[in-house]
């Protein structure tokens, strides 16, 4: 088995934020070596198991899952609006035909790289970069074309390894409205604010003042672009390198949009019960977790978490004060880094219940639609409802 060499250049950082990280002085304490080889094995262990030099993973990864996709997308053409089935196909098509076209190209560029990388780890001949967190302890290593950025996070041995791409080019694309002749001005703007605002609070960032989302999940980019129909500027900013397959992280900015993700708390707070519980079914979609815990007695107990930075838990107040009102009871758990909000048991199913019967039937087609693209959340949001009270 290919291993990192023991006489690896390890280096503390000096690390700022969209920065390239610094070396200061050279690691010397053992434990913090280890350490670092150790989520460096694993990485070079992932990267030789997904052979990820070659443009073929590019080609397994997208072409199966438009393959798959068209095909369900087909099957469900008897069961859901043959105009949303359009929408979506067009969308989802182009997209992924583009990002597979633009990877491959680049990747012919970068394969050799890659490899070289795989053997300089293995030999000694790089340098890597460290910095630790209050939770996590990162490495870097940068090339010309690539920077190899590994994570531990936490006690768990979780390892995320991300190959950030330098210098590919982002793409527009137009994105068609699904929603506006399906349903009236009023009822637009009372569905999409609150969908697109738990999508703000949550996991959107901000462009120049537009609303932008990174994410490498499939169901998220193409449910993101519907909420947002206009032109969009998409770019590939990373490959996830996961233990069981490679993701690609994808960076869209809704071009003809404003961002309300500053203003989002006190909008919220004229929201109707409808429109609220709208907001919180894209709350659960960003930061949300839906699980099923067994519990000592061989039950199982559905449970809704909402995860939120602890500098940021004061603001949800009247978020959670109004999920008291609605008869939603919560519990919190704190971390070092966050807060963590679990709805458990019957309150997960009520909380389901209301959030699905307050989504308008065309969004629920959509959701019913993205299930094709692994939209699990959704599935689990209505496995959970589905369970009596």
């Amino acid at each position: 088995m290919v291993k990192v060499s023991e006489l690896i250049e390890i280096y503390w950082g000096k690390c700022r934020r969209g920065k390239k990280c610094l070396p200061k002085e050279r690691i010397i304490d053992e434990n913090i070596r280890h350490e670092v080889i150790e989520i460096l094995n694993e990485v070079l262990k992932r990267l030789i198991y997904q052979r990820i030099w070659d443009t073929q993973w590019v080609d397994n990864t997208y072409i199966k899952i438009i393959e798959v996709a068209n095909k369900e997308l087909k099957q469900s053409e008897n069961k859901y609006p043959k105009e949303l089935i359009k929408i979506v196909r067009e969308v989802l098509n182009t997209l992924l035909n583009h990002i597979n076209r633009e990877l491959k190209a680049y990747w012919v560029v970068i394969g050799k790289e890659i490899k070289e990388l795989i053997n300089d780890l293995e030999n000694g001949k790089v340098k890597v970069i460290v910095s630790k967190g209050k939770n996590t302890l990162s490495a870097y290593i940068y090339e010309e074309h690539i920077e190899l950025k590994a994570n531990r996070i936490g006690n768990k041995n979780k390892i995320v390894a991300q190959l950030i791409l330098k210098g590919l080019k982002g793409f527009k694309e137009v994105i068609p409205s699904v929603f506006k002749e399906a349903i009236d001005d009023e009822e637009y703007k009372e569905t999409l604010e609150p969908l697109r605002l738990g999508f703000s609070i949550t996991d959107e960032g901000i462009h120049n003042g537009k609303p932008s989302m990174s994410t490498s999940r499939i169901w998220q980019i193409v449910l993101w672009c519907l909420l947002y129909p206009s032109e969009h500027h998409l770019r590939i900013d990373a490959v996830n390198i996961n233990k069981d397959d490679v993701t690609i992280m994808l960076h869209l900015i809704a071009l003809e949009h404003f961002s309300n993700k500053y203003m989002a708390f006190s909008i919220i707070r004229k929201f109707s019960k409808i429109q609220f519980l709208r907001f919180m079914i894209t709350i659960v979609f960003g930061d949300g977790d839906i699980t099923f815990e067994r519990r000592g007695n061989g039950s199982v107990r559905p449970m809704i978490r909402l995860s939120i930075g602890a500098d940021e838990f004061k603001k949800w107040e009247d978020i959670l004060n109004r999920l008291k009102e609605l008869g939603i009871n919560w519990k919190i758990i704190n971390t070092k880094n966050e807060v963590q909000i679990q709805i458990r048991g019957k309150n997960a199913i009520k909380l389901a219940k209301m959030m699905i019967d307050a989504i308008p039937p065309l969004i629920t087609v959509l959701f019913n639609t993205l299930e094709v693209l692994n939209f699990d959340k959704w599935s689990k949001l209505k496995r959970i409802a589905g369970i009596e009270l």
